[in-house]
């Protein structure tokens, strides 16, 4: 009887371990400023007083610099006195034109014309004065300011009289309440335009440069021509930029942890964290660009130093099965230049 055939062997089998190995990257680049903005003023001056120092700290909210405001104090005191002059217009319209109040509207006129007549004569005076340099030029302005403002009051009571007199309509009595509207938006921007006088920093900074001095004029924003007081550079928190090579890109992610190097300070290391990926790659080059922001209290990082940025991100990927099979578990290092 015929036998059965012989086993056939057994295959051998390998095993191995799938593990996750890490993979630290190297890659360099330069510091740069997180914000670097230049100041500008909101309006033309000339500028009076510079209050900061190239390299100094200045707080948000601190004064930078001041432009000579005695134009905008003259634009409020007008803007006040057409408020003024249209609020007493509509209040005369609305009184009518009973007998007591044309008496007081009468004894109004005389008292400001009186007022505006002693205002003339002090200023005729106080220029005789300025001439001879007895009084500043600050002096003369504020007695300008007060004839100017009582000749104001002097219209707007001639005119309140001569309302009293006619009598108003319906739709004067409207035209009056729109003119009220529009001396108050007046003034608000006379207001705003003194305001404009004082230049303060938008943000916490460091002073980078200055582009003005005291005694220029400059330009408002808006003109093209315009001229800016300083550059504010947001230092407590500094950008590296490196470049980051397209095979890196699926190991990369926001808010990874980075450490970086500088030459100035030899082996010290400046934490850091991935804070954008650039979403494009350099069809030449093959790379991307990578932000790191970097905590710099001390501001010891400054703009433009080199700087080398290590990263180590888990790894997944498995190149071969002899890699899997023979490889053990360890770390690899890639290093771009």
């Amino acid at each position: 009887a015929g036998g059965s055939s012989a086993a056939s062997p057994a295959t051998p089998v390998r095993t191995g371990t799938v593990s996750i190995r890490d993979r630290t990257f190297e890659m360099v680049g330069e510091l740069r400023y997180r914000k670097l903005v230049k100041i500008y003023a909101r309006i033309a001056g000339q500028v009076v007083k510079l209050r900061f120092r190239v390299g100094e700290v200045i707080g948000a909210g601190e004064l930078l610099a001041e432009i000579d405001p005695a134009e905008a104090e003259a634009s409020v005191v007008e803007a006040r006195a057409a408020l003024l002059t249209a609020q007493l217009k509509l209040k005369a319209m609305e009184a009518g034109g009973r007998p007591e109040e044309r008496a007081k509207a009468e004894a109004d006129v005389k008292a400001a014309e009186a007022v505006v007549k002693e205002d003339t004569q002090k200023l005729d005076r106080m220029k005789v004065l300025f001439k001879s340099g007895g009084i500043s030029s600050e002096e003369l302005a504020a007695a300008t300011r007060s004839r100017d403002v009582d000749t104001y009051r002097l219209l707007s009571a001639r005119k309140s009289l001569e309302l009293i007199q006619k009598g108003a309509r319906e739709a004067e009595k409207q035209i009056a309440s729109a003119e009220i509207q529009r001396s108050r938006a007046q003034l608000k921007l006379a207001e705003s335009r003194l305001a404009a006088t004082r230049i303060t920093a938008p943000f916490t900074g460091l002073v980078q440069e200055k582009h003005t001095d005291e005694g220029a004029f400059v330009m408002g924003a808006a003109s093209p021509s315009s001229s800016a007081i300083c550059s504010l550079a947001e230092a407590h928190t500094m950008k590296a930029v490196v470049e980051l090579p397209e095979r890196m890109l699926p190991f990369i992610r926001r808010g990874q942890e980075v450490g970086l190097t500088t030459m100035a300070y030899n082996g010290e290391v400046f934490p850091g964290k991935v804070a954008f990926v650039l979403p494009a790659v350099d069809f030449q080059t093959h790379r991307s660009k990578l932000e790191i922001e970097v905590p710099n209290p001390g501001l010891r990082l400054l703009s433009g130093m080199f700087v080398k940025a290590r990263l180590t991100a888990a790894s997944t990927a498995i190149s071969s099965l002899a890699d899997l099979l023979d490889r053990s578990q360890g770390t690899t290092t890639e290093t771009t230049k």
